[in-house]
């Protein structure tokens, strides 16, 4: 699912707080999903923090899901991102980020880091609530 956001005036956001980040996310995941599955999705923006694309990067089973960083990368790359925002959900409301989400983040801020890139947060939705590593203290501050 892409979808080219600049068209549709309710998502242009600067993406300045993880709350807004985490309702930009809500605006684009498929609401009978997730409750039943876990999925990874991507925000791309460019310098300005405007969205470009939005991408479903993985879509797990009832209790898991992995973000797939090659294709985070690949999209982030081809669509010439300067920030990258990653969310992942929660069928349950259970907020605590796995040792896994953790090390995943911790690699994609790495690779975009390097690729002179910034992951400006990772947020776990769940049907009533959400949580933000860079909130928690769980992200690099690279993200300008």
């Amino acid at each position: 699912m892409i979808k080219n956001l600049y068209a549709d005036p309710n998502l242009l956001t600067n993406m300045t707080n993880s709350l807004e980040c985490a309702e930009a996310f809500r605006k684009i995941w498929k609401r009978d999903t997730i409750e039943f599955y876990e999925s990874v999705y991507a925000i791309y923006l460019d310098a300005q923090k405007r969205i470009i694309k939005t991408k479903r990067i993985n879509k797990g089973n009832l209790y898991h899901t992995t973000i797939n960083l090659r294709k985070a990368i690949d999209h982030a790359l081809y669509h010439n991102s300067f920030y990258v925002i990653i969310a992942h959900n929660h069928t349950i409301e259970n907020l605590e980020p796995s040792t896994k989400d953790i090390e995943e983040t911790e690699l994609l801020t790495f690779v975009l880091s390097a690729l002179e890139m910034n992951l400006i947060d990772h947020i776990i939705l769940t049907p009533n609530s959400y949580f933000s590593f860079r909130d928690s203290g769980l992200l690099i501050k690279n993200a300008g």
